[in-house]
């Protein structure tokens, strides 16, 4: 094997490496996203109700009524099925996404002129 055949090969291998290091990070990164997304919604969406309805179960209150100690095991109840419901579904997305390669695709836009930015300024 010539010189010109082994770097072509070294140059094959590295390329590959890169590819697969950017495609791993590309990975982490919609991971990261995407976790990130789906938490901002369940967590908000416990946050919703608790500024909604809190009040039903003494929401930010030290001693509470029977009614609202009542009130508030319902809520625990179901505010826990929330966040285990949600942590669930993040779970089995990340083990869906994991069956995947990805590769992010980085947009950017170049602009060129055309004109000397003195004509553009009106001056010659």
């Amino acid at each position: 094997m010539g010189f010109t055949e082994v770097r072509k090969k070294t140059e094959e291998e590295s390329r590959k490496r890169f590819d697969d290091k950017f495609r791993e990070q590309s990975k982490k990164r919609l991971l990261k996203a995407v976790e990130t997304k789906m938490r901002t919604t369940f967590i908000g969406a416990i946050s919703a109700i608790e500024e909604e309805l809190g009040a039903l179960w003494g929401h930010g209150k030290n001693k509470l009524t029977e009614e609202e100690e009542e009130f508030k095991r319902i809520w625990e109840r179901l505010r826990s099925h929330i966040l285990d419901t949600g942590n669930s579904q993040l779970r089995a997305i990340v083990k869906e996404i994991n069956q995947y390669n990805i590769a992010w695709e980085e947009q950017y836009v170049s602009l060129y002129l055309s004109k000397k930015m003195e004509e553009l300024n009106g001056s010659k």
